[in-house]
């Protein structure tokens, strides 16, 4: 008896046609719509804050080294990235005139 799942093998296919759209959505589109973003959109944010956290993180492990250069760099950068992220959560949760209209919830 041949166990092995080869490619031709049937079985194989419809466990293949059957996980890959449900994972596909869960790792790449599940959290970008839970944040009301494109998957590009989200792609391109959490990208910048992750740039942004590395420079600073750079700058933090020099400022540990040598404690007179880039003394507030790190917390600068965190506030800022904080500030960023509530102002966009807060003009994602109030519905734009646009949404608005767009859904048919047009304001009287």
């Amino acid at each position: 008896m041949n166990t092995d799942i080869s490619a031709s093998d049937d079985r194989f296919h419809a466990f293949d046609s059957e996980w890959r759209p449900v994972v596909i959505d869960r790792l790449f589109l599940e959290h970008p719509r839970a944040v009301d973003e494109s998957y590009g959109e989200h792609m391109r944010a959490a990208g910048g804050f992750g740039v942004v956290m590395i420079v600073a993180g750079f700058a933090c492990l020099v400022h540990a080294l040598v404690p007179g250069l880039f003394v507030s760099t790190g917390s600068k950068a965190i506030d800022r990235l904080h500030d960023k992220m509530v102002r966009n959560r807060r003009r994602r949760a109030a519905p734009s005139a646009e949404r608005l209209v767009r859904s048919g919830n047009e304001a009287a």
